[in-house]
């Protein structure tokens, strides 16, 4: 058992975290360094487990993903891990006021880099299985710059499991039915759709929650009520969050960018959109009525942008001349405006665009009066002063 003062090779120790069935983990300190980092010392006869997902972790690079700094091979093994500092998500969820939910808007900000962080991991093949409030924290307390720090339960896609490993209300009670054995990236997205059901109807999940507690409901019976709920809602976005809730494995959405691809396009059944329309669309992306500055000018309405900040790119980051046709990078676009914060940084506005445009990652800048890209640490107040001062 470590205490605090313990030094365990270059750390030492500051205090534990937690507890649990994968190990224990503390909060350090690098004695060379000053560098707050996370212990975690899983037990002895899942080490090698841990320490093979801790590799791959360590070989990923995204801003949602917590960075794992090194894997030690002791007589105490141990994995070094980023510290985040700031809120956890479930102490973020409950301060929020229960009869002020957050909005739809409010929970984009933060499930868009939650997306953005998952589909990084899905994309090296691994699987989180225990997505919830308790192992995303808000870097810093805000809501735009959330963190998956836990990765206890994380597996290979390829790798055949002995246990179901999940958290109650956030694991699928159909997993069995999509092979139990081997991680799926649809338990992710499962759990991402009951995490957002929880912060936009935190009353009603209390009460599900506590239903499964006593025994009055079931784990299907309780995703049904969620996904009803969000299926029935006219709100284009918390309709496409129901998909991952369905009954059927086969309508669950895949993969996260078949989920978001839901979210962006408007569904057949709310917006009175078929295949053809959005072909005839499609067809004429690149008439004068579709050219990119219109467009630019519509997504600066939308997210409420000074006229001229939006601007689009080339693969190679040069701006291109408003006149150009949207046949490359042209996608459908309805929907209602978005509330755009003075504190929201550049970069988490223009891949929000990018995201609702299912436009490529880098194709849309937020520039300056002289046209110049502004770097994605400044805020939207400034791009907003300093086009008001234009």
């Amino acid at each position: 058992m470590l205490d605090e003062g313990d030094i365990v090779g270059s750390y030492e120790i500051e205090t534990e975290l937690d507890s649990g069935g994968f190990g224990q983990t503390f909060l350090a300190i690098n004695v060379g360094t000053h560098e707050r980092v996370v212990l975690k010392f899983p037990h002895s006869a899942s080490f090698d487990e841990a320490a093979k997902e801790a590799q791959a972790l360590g070989r990923l690079d995204h801003d949602a993903v917590v960075t794992v700094h090194d894997v030690v091979s002791t007589d105490e093994p141990f994995i070094v891990l980023e510290y985040v500092d700031g809120i956890g998500l479930d102490d973020y969820l409950s301060e929020t006021p229960e009869e002020n939910a957050l909005t739809p808007t409010q929970w984009w900000q933060i499930l868009r880099p939650l997306l953005s962080g998952v589909q990084h991991l899905h994309s090296a093949g691994i699987v989180h299985r225990d997505i919830k409030p308790a192992n995303v924290v808000l870097r810093d307390s805000n809501p735009t710059t959330p963190v998956i720090i836990d990765f206890g339960a994380a597996r290979n896609r390829s790798e055949l499991l002995t246990q179901i490993i999940g958290s109650g209300m956030y694991m699928d009670p159909m997993i069995a039915d999509f092979g139990a054995w081997q991680p799926d990236y649809r338990w992710d997205i499962y759990s991402l759709a009951v995490l957002s059901f929880e912060a936009m109807f935190p009353l009603d999940f209390a009460e599900l929650s506590d239903s499964v507690d006593k025994k009055e409901s079931t784990y299907d019976q309780v995703r049904d009520v969620m996904c009803r709920r969000f299926a029935r809602s006219s709100n284009h976005f918390l309709h496409a969050l129901a998909a991952p809730l369905d009954k059927d494995p086969a309508g669950k959405p895949k993969q996260i960018v078949d989920w978001l691809t839901q979210m962006v396009l408007p569904s057949e059944q709310h917006h009175s959109t078929n295949s053809a329309v959005l072909k005839k669309r499609s067809s004429n992306a690149g008439s004068a009525t579709h050219t990119l500055a219109n467009k630019s000018r519509e997504i600066e309405r939308r997210f409420d942008l000074p006229h001229g900040s939006v601007r689009f790119a080339d693969p190679d980051g040069n701006l291109l001349a408003g006149r150009r046709s949207l046949l490359s990078i042209w996608r459908t676009w309805e929907g209602t405006s978005y509330e755009v914060d003075d504190d929201w940084n550049v970069a988490t506005v223009r891949e929000s665009i990018e995201y609702f445009l299912r436009s490529p990652e880098g194709s849309v800048h937020i520039v300056d009066p002289d046209g110049d890209a502004y770097h994605g640490g400044k805020k939207v107040r400034t791009v907003r002063n300093e086009h008001g001062r234009s």
